[in-house]
């Protein structure tokens, strides 16, 4: 990643930043498929983790956007626009492992977005929280998708 002593965040990391926050939130309608709820442990991933996750991120942006000069209101009209952009929402269908495969995909993306485009020493607690979603959902994969 970029590391840059206490000078904050940079419009452009912010940016990247609101693009996981949105590649994420894009990734809902998956996470709540039907074919999942009977999948072990998916229940916590999706009630627990995943609101933390977003949560997380969306206080960052908060927080980082009054720095960076920027009207947070804007910020999330932005982000609504953009999560629910009809080309942009994906289908949700297929089988039990094509969805997890899709999620697992969704979120390691997004945290290698976040540890290579944004300042280290900023999303800190987003970064450990998309770190063990990744982590839980490859775990559910192996599990659900790997046979013995």
């Amino acid at each position: 990643g970029v590391a840059r002593e206490g000078l904050g965040l940079t419009l452009q990391e912010y940016i990247f930043a609101k693009r996981v926050f949105v590649d994420v939130s894009r990734a809902l309608p998956a996470f709540d498929a039907p074919i999942l709820s009977d999948v072990l442990q998916f229940s916590e991933v999706r009630e627990q983790m995943l609101p933390a996750l977003l949560q997380e991120l969306q206080d960052q942006l908060q927080a980082w956007a009054s720095s960076l000069h920027l009207d947070f209101n804007e910020q999330l009209l932005e982000l609504t626009h953009a999560i629910t952009a009809p080309r942009q929402t994906q289908p949700v269908g297929g089988t039990k492992e094509e969805l997890l495969s899709h999620l697992l995909g969704v979120a390691a993306s997004a945290s290698s977005l976040l540890d290579g485009e944004v300042d280290s020493s900023s999303f800190v607690s987003a970064r450990r929280l998309l770190l063990a979603l990744k982590e839980r959902l490859k775990n559910i994969y192996m599990d659900e998708c790997i046979p013995y």
